[in-house]
């Protein structure tokens, strides 16, 4: 499905498509500069040809990008506290054991064991400045007086990487750590108020807020070490469990690319050719996708640049279609050659589907994309 011949076909087809868009205009209506002219010819060749450069008309703009709620969940979690001179700092081999105290500084490192349930790999940092204030201190215990009760002001970074290693992309908060959540947080976030700032590689330019699903006698408790301790030994000597939840407003979304009277850019991979309701798909059908929004690739390409003919530029970040909520097998997913920001697809519909009009849903990242249909045989 990925030939050469294909390629040649797209080369030429691009030849004929300037040709023919100079000489009619356009060859069908269009619903506005962010979608696709409707074309004679509805093979996806055709479509890439009479308008290559379709990546650059920007989003469809059908719908608010919507919110993507990440459950990370991270293992032996190690909070070192400066509470010894700097040349005493990762000297001892042994576990230690300190109290958080008010204004002192913090490093912390836990395992990113997985997202939204499923298995993952990648690395949580935290640096804090411990604070302890809370309205109704005792005048001796070290606590700080305020209207608020919080532990420490912290920055924590996710960085999130698949299961095999591969990164994905990293999520960047700051904030007030621990104490209440904040108003409008998911209904699983029970502590903290942190700020997501932005990120990078699949999460970049994203916003939103996270926090954690609190503390429990099934998880074992964060372990506070002095900043004696060799950091080396953390995975030896142990440390706490936390289950992050991180609400994202992305600044953009995985989505299909629309063409003309909203019909999303689906083709039998067979032939090419559009899916619509005299053409549907068929349950166990690979099916191909033309898509916008799935991130970076492997080799990349400098933003702005097409994807490259050669050597196929694959998505770097997990790609997952979802068919009526079924999960469908993901054959390919890369940039589609000659074009910008958009990627080619290509899974199989699940046998199960029924006939009809089926709900799809691409994800990239672990991030959701906007919901489409299309008709089934």
């Amino acid at each position: 499905m990925r030939s050469r011949s294909k390629q040649c076909i797209i080369v030429a087809a691009c030849l004929l498509g300037f040709w023919a868009v100079g000489f009619s205009g356009q060859l069908g209506g269009s619903k506005g500069s962010n979608s696709v002219p409707g074309h004679l010819e509805e093979t996806k060749e055709a479509i890439l040809a009479q308008d290559p450069l379709l990546a650059r008309s920007g989003p469809t703009g059908r719908t608010a990008v919507p919110p993507t709620v990440l459950a990370v969940d991270v293992e032996k979690i190690v909070i070192y506290v400066a509470d010894v001179a700097f040349d005493r700092f990762t000297t001892t081999p042994a576990p230690t054991e300190v109290q958080p105290r008010a204004f002192a500084s913090n490093v912390g490192l836990g395992d990113i064991v997985a997202v939204n349930g499923k298995p993952a790999r990648g690395t949580w940092f935290l640096r804090a400045s411990t604070v302890l204030s809370t309205p109704n201190p005792g005048p001796t215990t070290g606590i700080a007086i305020a209207d608020t009760e919080r532990l420490a002001i912290v920055d924590q970074i996710f960085e999130i990487q698949q299961a095999d290693g591969k990164e994905v992309g990293t999520i960047v908060s700051y904030g007030p750590g621990f104490g209440p959540q904040p108003v409008g947080a998911p209904a699983a976030q029970r502590l903290s108020n942190l700020a997501v700032i932005g990120g990078t590689g699949a999460y970049l330019g994203v916003r939103g807020q996270l926090g954690t699903t609190g503390f429990g006698p099934d998880k074992p408790p964060i372990r506070f070490a002095s900043a004696s301790e060799i950091p080396a030994l953390r995975r030896v000597f142990g440390g706490g469990t936390l289950n992050f939840v991180v609400h994202l407003i992305p600044a953009t979304a995985p989505e299909v690319v629309e063409l003309a009277n909203d019909r999303p850019a689906v083709f039998h991979a067979s032939d090419h050719v559009l899916v619509t309701a005299a053409n549907p798909a068929s349950p166990g059908e690979v099916l191909s996708m033309l898509a916008r929004g799935l991130g970076p690739t492997r080799p990349g390409v400098d933003p702005g640049n097409p994807f490259p003919r050669e050597p196929l530029n694959l998505v770097n970040s997990p790609v997952e279609i979802l068919v009526d909520g079924t999960p469908a097998q993901v054959v390919f997913a890369g940039g589609e050659p000659g074009s910008v920001n958009v990627y080619s697809v290509d899974f199989r519909l699940p046998t199960s589907t029924k006939s009809g009009r089926s709900t799809l849903q691409i994800r990239a990242g672990h991030m959701n994309g906007l919901e489409f249909s299309i008709p089934v045989r």
